[in-house]
């Protein structure tokens, strides 16, 4: 009965497409939608920061042995300063160059898998949106998921105007 059944079924398929076999097509893919936006926690966070700058990195420090935990681990990245988005202390001019010492936290959206920064965000030539503050005698990064990204348009969009 299965066999005669199966049967019927492929007969009515045949018949169905005019004695050509039927044709599967894979289902269509869903275009990706281009990134028009940056994240809204880095508009949070550049809106929060004392400091803001664009620049281009000079130099990346040597990364620390270990991540954050019982005490703070830090590596050290110099920027020539190509942009001042927000500087209420006018510390920063354009063109000169700040070191800026970024916490390294394992998981955060600036880490590598290893304790030190994303190779393919601070890498000597690239440029990118810095958040900042200055306390005591240093620069330090203000934010382990959003203290450094990538000068796009999008995250240049989500600045604030201060």
């Amino acid at each position: 009965m299965r066999t005669l059944l199966a049967l019927s079924l492929s007969l009515w398929t045949l018949a169905a497409c005019n004695g050509a076999p039927p044709v599967i097509t894979p289902p269509a893919t869903p275009q990706a939608t281009p990134q028009t936006s940056a994240d809204p926690a880095f508009a949070r966070a550049a809106a929060s920061a004392p400091t803001v700058f664009e620049g281009t990195v000079v130099a990346v420090g040597p990364a620390p042995p270990v991540w954050s935990g019982r005490v703070m681990a830090y590596q050290a990245v110099t920027y020539r300063v190509t942009r001042i988005v927000a500087d209420p202390d006018q510390r920063l001019s354009v063109d000169a160059q700040v070191t800026v010492q970024h916490l390294l936290v394992a998981g955060s959206e600036t880490a590598d898998t290893e304790p030190r920064l994303r190779p393919a965000l601070a890498h000597p030539g690239a440029t990118v949106i810095v958040l900042a503050s200055w306390s005591g005698d240093q620069w330090t990064g203000v934010d382990e998921h959003h203290g450094i990204v990538v000068a796009d348009a999008a995250h240049r969009a989500a600045l604030p105007a201060k």
